[in-house]
């Protein structure tokens, strides 16, 4: 069955990053992972070369396959800045490859931030014998330490800009990731024990309530029972006052 994407990423394991201690062969393979990720998101099936293996046979492989699409990652030498591009013939933008290859420069343009090096016509065997439609990326200068650096940091970006020109060649729209944030179920049991603690610690303030509403109640009624008494004695006082007083008028 025919597919869409067959990735071929560098088998370059002899040119060495200038930063980072890896190689290109390392490198372009974990952008590929990512822009397989990104591929399959999207609804694409896809195939890969094998690591360890010649340039004729990831063409070979591509060609049994029968690709619509045949990526070939790399990065470059020289102690440049910037990405290029090979295609078959990109004089011919009609051609699928031309406008995948296109698509796949300017996205590797914005990603990078810097000016391209341009759309060359490629004569490698893995552009002229592949039947599929290529696109041969130099994403940036590996030689150079800040440009090696640059591309170790930004694989997730250059793996997004990649499966983002595809998607512009099918004129589909990008769908950006959802993350699902898995909560954990909530404890019942720490629920019920929780709430029964709640539950004892309001009816301790009730009885300690209760026992400060019993101990004003007693106190009012002794204050109650204090304040009839001084009543009484106020009453026969004034009694007292008046029998003096008629005592006093009849002298």
């Amino acid at each position: 069955m025919a597919i869409d994407i067959f990735w071929s990423p560098s088998s370059q394991q002899a040119n060495l990053y200038a930063y980072g201690n890896t190689n290109e062969e390392v490198v372009m393979n974990a952008i590929v992972d990512r822009a397989d990720y990104h591929a399959k998101r999207h609804g694409y099936t896809t195939a890969r070369n094998v690591t360890g293996e010649s340039y004729a046979q990831h063409r070979d492989r591509s060609n049994t396959l029968k690709p619509r699409f045949h990526v070939a990652p790399h990065s470059n030498a020289g102690t440049g800045i910037g990405s290029t591009m090979y295609c078959f013939k990109p004089s011919d933008l009609a051609r699928l490859s031309t406008i995948l290859s296109t698509n796949m420069y300017n996205e590797l343009v914005a990603v990078t931030g810097v000016a391209g090096r341009g759309i060359r016509q490629g004569t490698f065997d893995e552009i002229v014998n592949v039947d599929a439609a290529v696109a041969y990326p130099e994403i940036d200068y590996h030689d150079k330490p800040d440009r090696a650096q640059w591309i170790l940091e930004h694989k997730e970006e250059i793996a997004i800009g990649i499966v983002k020109s595809i998607l512009k060649t099918d004129n589909k729209a990008w769908i950006d990731e959802v993350i699902v944030v898995e909560l954990p179920a909530p404890d019942l049991q720490a629920t019920v024990n929780e709430k029964d603690a709640i539950i004892a610690q309001l009816n301790n303030q009730i009885a300690t309530l209760s026992n400060q509403v019993d101990v004003l109640t007693t106190e009012n009624t002794r204050l109650t029972a204090i304040n009839e008494d001084y009543h009484g004695d106020l009453v026969e006082v004034a009694r007292a006052f008046d029998v003096l007083a008629r005592v006093a008028d009849e002298f």
